[in-house]
């Protein structure tokens, strides 16, 4: 019975903490896309004037992450680190010079995907709230675990295709260990449908 309750009382509060970072994400990345929509038209209408500023725009984001963004300028590389354990934290950070320089690229008619934003904002909203839950500590997998469940949020928040991040999720877990893994399939389906339901809302 205690094993039982050793077992469950963590991939439950892990449930708890996936429907809590989906809203979350969902939120940040509907005001994402949204904002990234409207860019996009004004671009449009005012292409030749912003045009000419891409080269400096370019050069400010490159110095911005260099001043302040630290380990942040990994990018996807430290969010498959966290998800392995190679990396032991994502700093905040990561989330305002992510969106501002995909904001700016698009604005000066570069080319930038959502994808990896979209990715890298759930896996670092999940890692940051892992790390604050002290029954986490002792148990690092569930932080992994919970990585792993935010990058499945980001990917049903910009493909809205809940069912194929979960299974995003799992293959990302099978990378972590070398084999298929479905621990974070509870977490991974509750944070993608969350989300999902949030971007509907928030949009």
């Amino acid at each position: 019975m205690h094993a039982i309750k050793e077992k469950l009382l963590p991939m439950g509060l892990l449930c708890l903490l996936a429907i809590l970072t989906g809203a979350i994400t969902g939120v940040i990345t509907a005001g994402f896309g949204r904002i990234l929509l409207e860019i996009g038209t004004f671009r449009t209408t005012h292409l030749l004037w912003f045009l000419p500023f891409l080269p400096l725009a370019g050069a400010l984001m490159v110095w911005a992450y260099q001043k302040y963004g630290k380990e942040s300028s990994q990018g996807m590389g430290l969010i498959f680190d966290a998800a392995t354990g190679k990396a032991d934290r994502i700093p905040l950070r990561l989330i305002p010079l992510l969106i501002g320089s995909t904001w700016l690229t698009h604005l000066c008619g570069g080319s930038a995907g959502r994808e990896g934003v979209a990715v890298q904002l759930g896996a670092t909203v999940a890692h940051w709230t892992g790390n604050h839950i002290p029954q986490f500590q002792k148990q690092k997998s569930l932080i992994r675990i919970l990585t792993i469940s935010g990058m499945a949020a980001g990917f049903s928040g910009l493909f809205h295709a809940p069912l194929a991040a979960v299974c995003f999720a799992l293959e990302v877990a099978s990378w972590n260990i070398g084999h298929c893994c479905q621990q974070p399939f509870p977490p991974s389906r509750l944070i993608s449908f969350r989300l999902h339901w949030a971007w509907k809302h928030f949009r």
